[in-house]
């Protein structure tokens, strides 16, 4: 069978439909050798009867439980009254950053969730962020409650079976980082043939403890500082010098000799 994405659920109006694709299945390794889970829901809401506009946006495994789990419970209502549920993201190519806000309302009156994409230019902050400075482009789709609750344990239930899959092809849906405690390389002993032999030994070797020579610690034994530090440095050191590889290069070592 053709590699096929997944349409997990689809709603429709007379004037527009929803669809929600799965795009759950999504890593992006990072210079620390981490596995960033960066997997999503994919939804693309079209106004076929209106405007013609057709919008995608993306939600979170995390923000999708939320919000499905709210549903599903009959939660929503009380939880977002008066306000939405939203989720903020967008995309930033060539230098133009696009901003896109992902929200559902409950409206009582009508018995009914709105879900709803807005877009737009957006401005990247300096932690990663992106936020809409001017909303060009809106659409939107209405479920009925008793659709929103069709809709809500389809796509949990899915989750939950994507999540063991992966977990059994031995990728899970989280982010994976290196295992220091479980990375030490055991050497394997060598022994001489006869039932009285025994091990081999080769002469011992001893290295110079290392000095760190940047940083906080600059000056002190590498060996001198605890585990839980040497950890918290690896995990946020960015190799951005060669003082700075050198010294994750060396605090990998020691963490080593210490698991």
């Amino acid at each position: 069978m053709e590699n096929m994405n997944v349409k997990i659920f689809k709603t429709a109006t007379k004037m527009s439909i929803m669809d929600i694709i799965d795009a759950l299945n999504y890593h992006k390794e990072n210079d620390k050798g981490e596995h960033v889970y960066r997997g999503n829901l994919q939804f693309v809401i079209n106004e076929y009867g209106s405007s013609q506009n057709q919008e995608t946006a993306y939600l979170t495994k995390a923000g999708a439980k939320q919000l499905f789990y709210s549903i599903v419970n009959h939660h929503f209502p009380s939880i977002y009254a008066g306000k939405s549920f939203s989720e903020y993201g967008g995309s930033n190519k060539n230098g133009i950053t696009r901003s896109r806000i992902f929200s559902v309302e409950y409206e009582q009156d009508k018995k009914r969730y709105k879900f709803q994409i807005d877009e737009g230019p957006g401005r990247m902050d300096s932690n990663g962020s992106i936020k809409m400075v001017k909303k060009e482009k809106s659409v939107r789709t209405y479920v009925s409650y008793e659709d929103a609750l069709k809709m809500g344990h389809e796509v949990l239930d899915y989750i939950k079976q994507a999540e063991l899959m992966a977990a059994i092809k031995g990728k899970p849906y989280y982010t994976l980082i290196p295992n220091y405690r479980n990375n030490r390389t055991q050497p394997t002993p060598s022994y001489n043939s006869g039932s009285n032999s025994v091990p081999e030994t080769s002469e011992e070797t001893h290295e110079e403890p290392y000095i760190i020579k940047i940083g906080a610690w600059q000056g002190k034994m590498i060996s001198e500082i605890d585990t839980n530090t040497l950890e918290t440095l690896v995990a946020k050191m960015n190799p951005n010098s060669p003082e700075t590889t050198e010294l994750i290069s060396e605090v990998k070592k020691e963490l080593t000799k210490r698991y």
